[in-house]
């Protein structure tokens, strides 16, 4: 709540009155032949803004592209939410439903 008081008061525009928050995230399918791991990607935006992106080695053998993104869906989703929770604590509201 100090952080929302203390953005109020610097000069400047307001903050938007809702905060939409966008995931987007992809997998390739075996991509290290070694030991046939998908790798997952996702970038996090944040009214239209990048705001974070990760990019990691799956701790699943995936045994079908459909599998590998799902696993990279739920990782982003997981990640998605983790900011909401953050944002509603300061005192943001975070728009629904989930773009993902």
């Amino acid at each position: 709540m100090e952080l929302k008081l203390h953005m109020k008061g610097r000069p400047g525009p307001e903050p938007p009155d809702m905060i939409q928050l966008e995931c987007y995230t992809d997998a390739d399918f075996g991509g290290d032949k070694n030991v046939r791991k998908s790798v997952s990607g996702m970038v996090i935006k944040m009214n239209r803004m990048i705001v974070g992106w990760q990019c990691t080695k799956q701790g699943v053998v995936a045994l079908s592209m459909a599998k590998a993104g799902f696993v990279a869906a739920v990782c982003g989703g997981q990640e998605r939410l983790g900011r909401e929770e953050l944002l509603t604590k300061i005192g943001l509201r975070v728009q629904l439903p989930l773009t993902l």
